[in-house]
């Protein structure tokens, strides 16, 4: 995982998606455009963020398990069209974490 300090020494943890997406996370959320940060087509019914989610169910470090999360939950929502596209992009997560596994 990429860290981030910016001027005011707030330290930010950087994530990609494989579509080349950027997710930026901080225990402190201040962020100047959060549009940029969390699209219309991300809001999920509900108060919760996939972020806060991966955060407090300790996957937020989980590479593999977090993007699995995040594209079962974000599915269908960026384009519906592409909504078997997003789970089958989960599921190849889950078998990579299941393959990592000895």
């Amino acid at each position: 995982m990429a860290y981030i300090i910016d001027s005011n020494g707030e330290k930010y943890s950087v994530t990609f998606d494989d579509e080349g997406a950027i997710e930026f996370t901080s225990n402190k959320v201040n962020y100047s455009n959060p549009n940029a940060l969390r699209p219309s087509y991300y809001d999920v019914e509900g108060t919760y963020e996939v972020f806060n989610v991966l955060e407090a169910w300790k996957l937020d470090k989980d590479f593999y398990l977090g993007n699995v999360i995040k594209y079962v939950v974000r599915a269908g929502k960026k384009n519906p069209n592409n909504y078997k596209e997003d789970l089958e992009k989960a599921l190849i997560y889950l078998q990579k974490r299941i393959d990592s596994i000895k």
